[in-house]
């Protein structure tokens, strides 16, 4: 069968088809889908559960956080971390190791008092507000918000552990996996990293996904960071 012949034959075949190809290769060039649009579907399919949500904030009240800061500010460093990744507390310094200044939060007593107070009103949830304080000092940090003092306090609730960030991700998986219901980032070493309470954060999450820890384990650290807010007085 030669071109003419077979073009004969199924014309009324073919010419649909061509019409409907150009008429789809038209619309996407007169009418390209928006960035928006193409974003639509993955973000739908991408959105935390409500279950995602609720082990998010339990890592979040596992945090103590240390920042740089006498005052507290709107949009800051703190204000993002307390709002955000829901930390569960502060701790407090009058150094500032990794620059070598004094004066990091404590400048006087009244104005710890001021910066616990903001700290406080502007978190969902009643914060740790802690500090790292020898001396006389420390003692008189209590009449100014402060929680409790990690130089000198001996009454913590004996089934919550207490524990330092470590630097890689597997000794932060085997913290939490050895119990650990407060884990601090003092930020107050050899570099403060604004960035790694939400690695910490992410670490965990990753680790719970992957089966590493055990969902149940985030909730029992949560469960003991909460009682041991009750136990101090901090929340109801």
């Amino acid at each position: 069968m030669n071109i003419q012949n077979f073009w004969q034959k199924h014309y009324p075949k073919v010419v649909p088809i061509l019409t409907l190809a150009l008429l789809v290769l038209i619309g996407h060039f007169l009418f390209p889908k928006t960035k928006s649009e193409e974003q639509k579907a993955p973000s739908a399919l991408n959105a935390p559960s409500e279950q995602d949500k609720i082990l998010k904030e339990q890592v979040g009240q596992m945090l103590i956080l240390g920042f740089r800061g006498t005052k507290f500010q709107k949009n800051s460093f703190i204000d993002k971390a307390i709002n955000e990744l829901k930390i569960g507390g502060v701790i407090l310094f009058d150094y500032d190791a990794p620059s070598g200044i004094a004066a990091r939060n404590i400048v006087s007593l009244e104005q710890v008092k001021n910066l616990t107070a903001d700290l406080q009103k502007n978190s969902g949830i009643p914060l740790f507000i802690s500090a790292n304080i020898k001396g006389n000092l420390g003692e008189q940090l209590k009449n100014s918000g402060v929680n409790f003092n990690f130089a000198s306090v001996v009454t913590l609730n004996k089934d919550t552990m207490i524990c330092d960030v470590l630097s890689t991700e597997k000794e932060i998986i085997e913290m939490v996996q050895a119990g650990c219901g407060l884990i601090i980032i003092s930020n107050n070493a050899s570099s403060y990293d604004e960035f790694l309470p939400q690695r910490v954060i992410d670490t965990i999450l990753k680790a719970v996904s992957a089966g590493t820890i055990a969902a149940s384990s985030i909730e029992a650290s949560y469960n003991k960071v909460i009682k041991l807010k009750k136990d101090f007085g901090i929340i109801e």
